[in-house]
C-alpha cells in the first residue's frame, strides 16, 4: 500500500483544520510555458491534488501543474471577488505576478 502525502507546504500532519475558509490560488501550468491558472475553493488541498492528478477539465492538458501562491479568506464572497479581480488580468493580476517575481 502506498501512503499518499501531500507535497503542499502548508499541510502538515497534526495541523488544525480551518473551517469556513476560502482560498484563491495561482497555478503554474506545464514546465515549458508561462501560463497560469487562477481558481478558488473551500478546500485548497483537495483541489490542488485534483489538479495534479489531471481530474480538472482545463488544467489536465497542461500537466504538470505547480502551486505558486494562495490567499486565504474567511468569506466566500471575498474570495470570489478576488478571483474575479485577478481573472480580469488587469493591474491586480500583474501586481501579483510582479510581487511573486514572475513578471
Amino acid at each position: 500500500m502506498v501512503e499518499h502525502r501531500s507535497s503542499l507546504p502548508f499541510q502538515r500532519e497534526g495541523s488544525p483544520k480551518l473551517k469556513n475558509m476560502y482560498y484563491v490560488y495561482l497555478l503554474k501550468l506545464n514546465n515549458t510555458i508561462k501560463q497560469y491558472y487562477i481558481g478558488s475553493t473551500p478546500n485548497v488541498v483537495r483541489r490542488i491534488l485534483k489538479h495534479k492528478k489531471g481530474d480538472c477539465l482545463y488544467t489536465k492538458k497542461y500537466l504538470p501543474v505547480k502551486l505558486l501562491y494562495f490567499e486565504c479568506y474567511n468569506n466566500k464572497e471575498l474570495a470570489l471577488d478576488r478571483e474575479k479581480q485577478l481573472k480580469n488580468f488587469g493591474s491586480a493580476y500583474y501586481a501579483l505576478l510582479k510581487r511573486l517575481k514572475l513578471k
